[in-house]
């Protein structure tokens, strides 16, 4: 048998000694991810600094993809923030609260990217809820804290509670560099099926055309557990700002914290210069790690 005697290997290496787990956690980097994937932050993930069953003010869940970054949690004493079963939670008192969880700065995509891709995994649990009469995002992109319309979201995923009433099914707003878009019926449908308890992946493949008279235009698939389950009208940018911060289950009124929703994971790629296919991306994105959250 052949030995190989020279060999020139770059760093960086991470050595695990004694590591004794139970099963069902992870302890690997993430075989979905791709050369275009820039941010994924796993709250399953054991090595990354998930898989607790609480988590407490500074705590920091770092990026599976090869960046030095993390996502963090601000805890405020009126809130806690309870971990188990792959994800994190927020329960507590909500009004004029300062907890979020904040992406790492990695997840916010460029302004010339032609072709983003967004999933996340998430479980609305029975007495959900978030300020009354308050836009609240699940997943937020951009330069600043956002709301429905603003043209500093280049990405936003939310919803609107009313007053009185508990949150139960997905959100249906979304908002990709200041235009608003409406989700088709397709989608709508799916998400208002999920029940309340249930933990689903919902993706987003975001596709801009950049030649001839429809430069800036853009288009979104959307994924639901792995599968295609409608794509939107074509739309035109409002305006392409440079995004600089990330947020997920805050309410950008008050900084403050959606509860009773479980976040497990949310990954974000820019495809601009990849020939994977979002239905691939997402079928594996789901099938991989499904086992991991409940």
């Amino acid at each position: 048998m052949a030995v190989m005697t020279d060999l020139n290997v770059s760093g960086p290496f991470e050595i695990h000694t004694n590591v004794t787990l139970p099963g069902g956690k992870k302890v690997f980097r993430d075989r979905t991810l791709n050369s275009g994937s820039l941010a994924a932050i796993d709250f399953s993930d054991s090595y990354a600094g998930g898989s607790k069953d609480s988590y407490k003010n500074g705590d920091q869940v770092k990026n599976l993809c090869y960046v030095d970054d993390y996502a963090s949690v601000t805890l405020t004493s009126a809130m806690q923030a309870v971990g188990g079963n792959g994800g994190i939670t927020f329960t507590g008192a909500t009004a004029s609260d300062a907890s979020a969880i904040t992406l790492p700065s990695s997840a916010a995509f460029s302004a010339s990217a032609t072709r983003v891709f967004i999933s996340a995994w998430f479980k609305i649990k029975s007495g959900a809820t978030n300020p009354a009469n308050t836009n609240f995002n699940f997943i937020y992109i951009g330069s600043g804290q956002g709301n429905e319309t603003s043209v500093s979201a280049a990405f936003r995923y939310g919803g609107v509670r009313t007053a009185g009433s508990a949150l139960t099914t997905p959100g249906t707003q979304l908002t990709i560099y200041g235009q608003t878009v409406t989700m088709p019926t397709s989608v709508t449908t799916a998400l208002a099926a999920v029940s309340v308890g249930t933990v689903f992946n919902l993706a987003f493949d975001i596709v801009f055309d950049e030649s001839g008279s429809t430069a800036g235009a853009f288009y979104v698939d959307f994924y639901l557990n792995g599968a295609l389950i409608g794509s939107s009208a074509s739309y035109t940018a409002a305006s392409r700002p440079a995004a600089t911060a990330g947020y997920a289950l805050n309410v950008p009124a008050t900084t403050s914290p959606i509860t009773n929703v479980t976040l497990y994971r949310v990954r974000i790629d820019d495809l601009s210069e990849s020939s994977l296919k979002g239905a691939d991306i997402a079928l594996n994105e789901y099938s991989y790690n499904k086992g991991y959250f409940s």
